[in-house]
């Protein structure tokens, strides 16, 4: 215990034992929760936070994590409390706007303070920023939000470093679907939970086609080429019946399937629609879906040009249930 320091809140949190509060009713954020490292990733994470907590009349719980390796440095109290006055200064600027805002700073790896923070005070969201890593030998909350969309229980927005957010903040939304029940809860949750109050003009939902590298071993060309021309035919059918479960809207919906790797296909899309936003789904916290799934997850979740929104089925499910119920 260095120095006696464990944990210091700026507007202490309430040690309420692990629950979960019900999901928010149609159109509504009700806590947005921030993890906050004061560098550009994470301030690019406020803004559009404090965008959303404004939209929805949420209230805002800024998260910063004072890291355990720098507790043995000299300089240990002045490390934490410079960073409990910058996490002040930003908790006033954001109630400057007209917010509501809460924030706590605790000693430990970053992840694991979030998620603690998280199960205190359960979230409707987790806005974290990704981007260039912080002093250049450890990873800053960009690296963190992988461990998050595996861990988080509630769906998990990844804000990239210098995003500047539009207004209106969400026109086009694309999905990344592999047609399982998560991707249309992902889809589900981006549009009633992020961009209800100013619902989208467009929803892009993406197929990719990508046989397994080990079918190259024991088929040829022409086996090959058909294998992909009937996957691609099947996935066109497929998309033809996506979305009629969603919420009625005056969106048009755009379908594409296209042949290559899913993380490489959807960072291009996403470019070339504009997209504002990324919808993609995992299996749950045990474990990710194969859009999500190593490199995939590290390209998707780092190279996007906009936020990346990933919703699992345990919260997410229950969220969009509700959300398109418009029950509370």
């Amino acid at each position: 215990d260095p120095g006696g320091l464990e944990r210091t809140d700026v507007t202490a949190m309430p040690e309420a034992a692990p629950a979960s509060h019900d999901p928010a009713p149609r159109g509504t954020l009700r806590v947005i929760m921030v993890a906050v490292d004061f560098a550009d990733p994470a301030s690019a994470a406020v803004e559009y936070a404090s965008r959303l907590a404004l939209l929805h009349g949420a209230e805002l719980t800024l998260v910063h994590a004072i890291e355990a390796d720098t507790l043995t440095a000299p300089d240990t109290l002045d490390l934490e409390a410079a960073g409990t006055e910058s996490l002040a200064r930003i908790e006033a600027s954001v109630r400057a706007r007209g917010l509501r805002v809460r924030s706590t700073a605790e000693v430990g790896a970053a992840d694991g303070v979030v998620l603690d923070a998280e199960r205190r005070q359960p979230a409707d969201l987790l806005v974290v920023g990704v981007g260039a890593q912080i002093g250049g030998h450890r990873p800053g909350l960009g690296r963190v939000a992988d461990r998050l969309v595996r861990a988080a229980q509630a769906p998990v927005l990844a804000v990239p470093a210098g995003f500047q957010t539009p207004d209106p903040m969400v026109r086009t939304i694309l999905v990344a679907t592999d047609f399982s029940r998560e991707s249309e809860i992902a889809a589900r949750t981006a549009i009633t939970l992020i961009a209800a109050p100013s619902p989208p003009s467009r929803i892009v939902v993406l197929h990719g086609c990508d046989v397994p590298a080990d079918y190259g071993v024991v088929a040829n060309a022409a086996v090959l080429s058909k294998m992909l021309a009937d996957e691609e035919l099947a996935a066109r059918a497929r998309l033809e019946r996506w979305g009629r479960d969603l919420p009625e809207s005056e969106w048009a919906i755009e379908r594409i399937v296209r042949q290559g790797y899913a993380a490489g296909l959807i960072g291009e899309e996403a470019r070339r629609v504009d997209a504002d936003l990324i919808a993609v789904g995992t299996h749950g916290r045990s474990g990710l879906s194969r859009l999500l799934l190593g490199s995939v997850a590290e390209r998707v979740l780092h190279d996007a040009p906009c936020p990346v929104l990933v919703a699992h089925q345990e919260r997410a499910g229950d969220a969009a249930a509700v959300a398109a119920s418009g029950t509370a």
